[in-house]
C-alpha cells in the first residue's frame, strides 16, 4: 500500500522540529524514509495537549499522518495535574486526546490515518489463565 505523507505528527511536540514538508515522497511500511521534517512531536499524557493542538491546527493546513507513540514504564508512582495515573495518560489518555483534536485536520485529506504504537513490554511478565474453584 502507498501512502504520499506531506503532514505527519507525532508527540511530543518540540518546536525546533516543527517544519512541514511539501514534497510528495511515495513510501510504503517496508521502506520508510527519515521522515523527521515531517514530524511535529508532542509531550506525554494529557498536559499541555490542547496547548500544543491549538498550534498544530494554526500551523498546519491538513494531516496525512499521526502518530502517537508516547510511552514509559516502570516509574515511580505519580498523577498528572489532572489527576490521572502517569503510565495510564502518556501511555493511554494522551493518545485519545491528541487524536481527537487532530480530526478536523485529519479529515480534510482522503485516506489520512492514526497510527498507535504500543510495546512488546507483556512478554516479559507471565499470566495464569486457568480457573481455580475455591
Amino acid at each position: 500500500m502507498r501512502h504520499q505523507p506531506e503532514n505527519s505528527v507525532s508527540p511530543p511536540y518540540t518546536r525546533p522540529r516543527l517544519k512541514a514538508s511539501s514534497n510528495n515522497e511515495n513510501w510504503t511500511a517496508e521502506s520508510i524514509p527519515n521522515l523527521w521534517d515531517k514530524v511535529v512531536l508532542i509531550t506525554g499524557a494529557t498536559s499541555g495537549i490542547g496547548r500544543a493542538a491549538d498550534e498544530i491546527l494554526a500551523d498546519y493546513s491538513h494531516l496525512n499522518v499521526l502518530i502517537n507513540n508516547a510511552a514509559i514504564m516502570a516509574c515511580p508512582y505519580a498523577k498528572t495535574e489532572d489527576g490521572v495515573e502517569i503510565q495510564m495518560a502518556t501511555n493511554h489518555l494522551g493518545h485519545f486526546a491528541l487524536s481527537r483534536l487532530m480530526l478536523p485536520l485529519l479529515r480534510i485529506k482522503r485516506g489520512s490515518r492514526i497510527v498507535n504504537t504500543s510495546s512488546i513490554g507483556h512478554r516479559m511478565g507471565k499470566i495464569d489463565l486457568r480457573i481455580r474453584r475455591a
